[in-house]
């Protein structure tokens, strides 16, 4: 008889759930019980990860089994602290009886086990031993992707082998951290997955890394529990190298201490226009650092001074969504630099960097002082000397560049230029034959008409949103002037 507590249980189905992405309407997988070598195994998985738990049993007998995800629900409800699988009393040698106690009442159920066709990954010939550090990374590389992407793959993160590093973009922020080991010398591409965010993993101290032979699926072994990834082989990764490195350029860095940094994290919430489209926030920094704010509607506005914090090097300032300044100061970084030549914000750190692309290019501080002389921030797509102005929309779909950026207040993106593989050029890419080459200029030809109709859409929107404001304005005149005027004879 196999006795499992039932908040032990419970973890497993959270996790289960997490991982493969099973809502609770959902039916679920099958779950695998196997009791072998004084090994307990519960297992189950589907198109979007293979989830193993794994921890030491008594029992020294050959069992398996499987229930329904449902029952695995049903029976984490269970009031009693454990529950009792029964091999020897089951009718059928395929069969098991789960005993517990639901709502006062003892239950004893006869499960069959259904034959699982799932096919489980293979366990890889060989593992790397990486930090627990590595999950992290790997937690804010999903972080920064996005589920709208078309032409690049920015709902994947990727795991370098050659240089060991670890990236997620969703094409205005990128994440990226190296010093890891994996068994690979390729570049690996997996898609996000909510399992990098349980409890379970936050005091990891070390993760095994592994590949199986036909490059298909990614391991993950921590303290019980494995997780397979599939690798994608087919999407393609923006370039990331050209944007990692120092321009060059004359930045000004903020320096954040631990004080301002939890005021910061606790304080943009509360300024002005924080719902407003792109969270807008000016950061001004003329050797103290000053964020300011102001709604759409409103004509003052509201400060957070970060008293003990510094800038370092040119007066300037930089309008930015507040997300991506949130973001940085809840990763732990203390430097944020920011360069008048190319819209970019970066946040470096040992060997982790957090870059994002700000609401326009850098302004005065005379500017920064007064935002009401600036024109509303509307977001901007990427641009490259390839690829012309698109909307939010297509924006997000395309990766991030710090070529050719038009200093406007709009929120830019960062664009590298369009490549084959994922995320690193291969030496045969220059090999296609014609017909793929025109059908591939074919496509371009056709995205950028698309993009420039988006572009004036997106101007036509602007400009509309300019004219109710200047109605706006116009009607409060005139009902101004008539109170003036009923106010005469008196």
């Amino acid at each position: 008889m196999l006795f499992l507590p039932s908040n032990m249980l419970n973890r497993i189905r959270l996790l289960f759930t997490r991982g493969l992405g099973i809502r609770p309407r959902d039916t679920g997988p099958l779950v695998e019980f196997r009791v072998a070598n004084g090994l307990l195994t519960i297992r189950t998985g589907n198109d979007q990860a293979a989830m193993r738990f794994q921890t030491e049993t008594e029992l020294r007998i050959e069992k398996s089994f499987t229930i329904s995800f449902g029952l695995l629900r049903e029976l984490c409800k269970a009031s009693t602290k454990s529950i009792q699988f029964d091999f020897e009393r089951a009718s059928h040698i395929d069969a098991v009886e789960v005993r517990y106690q639901s709502a006062g009442e003892s239950v004893v159920q006869a499960v069959k086990s259904e034959l699982n066709d799932y096919q489980f990954p293979l366990p890889p010939p060989s593992w790397t031993g990486n930090p627990g550090e590595l999950l992290t990374a790997i937690q804010q590389a999903m972080a920064s992707t996005t589920k709208e992407s078309s032409r690049y793959a920015l709902e994947l993160i990727q795991l370098d082998g050659a240089s060991g590093r670890v990236t997620g973009t969703d094409g205005h922020q990128l994440f990226t951290q190296t010093g890891f080991d994996f068994p690979f010398n390729e570049a690996l591409l997996v898609r996000s997955n909510r399992f990098v965010d349980a409890k379970e993993f936050e005091s990891t101290q070390q993760v095994r890394v592994g590949v199986d032979d036909s490059r298909a699926w990614l391991s993950l072994q921590t303290g019980d529990w494995t997780v397979h990834l599939p690798v994608d082989p087919i999407s393609r990764f923006p370039k990331i190298e050209p944007l990692i490195q120092r321009t060059g350029h004359e930045c000004t860095t903020l320096i954040l201490t631990e004080e301002d940094s939890e005021r910061l994290r606790n304080g943009l919430g509360d300024l002005p226009a924080a719902k407003e489209a792109y969270s807008p926030v000016t950061v001004d920094m003329n050797g103290q650092v000053i964020i300011r704010a102001r709604g759409e509607d409103e004509q003052r506005v509201t400060e957070l001074r970060l008293g003990s914090s510094v800038s370092r090097g040119i007066a300037s300032c930089f309008e930015t969504n507040r997300k991506y300044l949130q973001r940085a100061s809840e990763m732990g970084f203390r430097e944020i630099e920011s360069s008048l030549q190319d819209s970019r914000v970066s946040c470096r750190d040992g060997n982790r960097l957090y870059l994002w692309m700000t609401l326009g290019a850098g302004a005065t501080s005379a500017n920064a002082s007064n935002p009401s002389n600036s024109a509303p921030a509307t977001e901007r797509s990427p641009i490259s000397p390839e690829i012309p102005e698109v909307s939010q929309t297509e924006a997000a779909t395309c990766p991030l560049s710090s070529n050719n950026l038009s200093p406007q207040p709009q929120e830019t993106s960062m664009t590298t230029s369009s490549h084959s593989g994922n995320g690193r050029v291969s030496s045969s890419a220059s090999e296609g034959n014609t017909s793929e080459q025109a059908q591939e200029n074919v496509i371009e030809q056709a995205e950028r008409v698309r993009d420039s109709l988006t572009v004036s859409l997106s101007d036509v929107r602007s400009l509309i949103s300019l004219l109710k404001k200047q109605k706006k304005q116009n009607r409060l005149v005139r009902s101004t002037l008539a109170s003036l005027r009923e106010l005469e004879p008196v």
